[in-house]
């Protein structure tokens, strides 16, 4: 249980700070700011959409507290939770009639991709 706190905490400082370097406003601050959902999406597959949630809830509250309220909901609203979801949806599975794992349709899960894409 504290192994994906731990993890997913740092995940989402690393998110949170991927999105605050946007201020700065160059080109590499915009590069930096695409791989955001990048840490969330890795701690969520990596260790389970647990981590991805306490990841999406670290860098919404980082952010509300340290810039602007607004900045951490537009965050998680906009950012954190679709990835979140994305994550949770990718390791959904459940046993087949064979006994064999049945995994979300690949389908679907490129409709919720197309669904939340910025």
């Amino acid at each position: 249980m504290t192994q994906y706190l731990g993890i997913g905490i740092g995940a989402g400082l690393v998110s949170a700070l991927l999105v605050g370097v946007l201020v700065k406003a160059t080109p590499l601050a915009i590069f930096l700011y695409l791989l955001a959902p990048l840490p969330i999406l890795i701690v969520g597959l990596g260790w389970s959409h647990r981590a991805a949630l306490v990841a999406a809830v670290t860098g919404s509250l980082a952010l509300a507290l340290i810039v602007s309220p607004f900045l951490g909901l537009g965050f998680a609203l906009y950012l954190a939770l679709p990835v979140w979801w994305l994550a949770y949806l990718a390791l959904l599975g459940r046993p087949g009639e064979d006994g064999s794992l049945e995994w979300y349709p690949t389908g679907r899960l490129l409709g919720w991709i197309a669904g939340s894409a910025r």
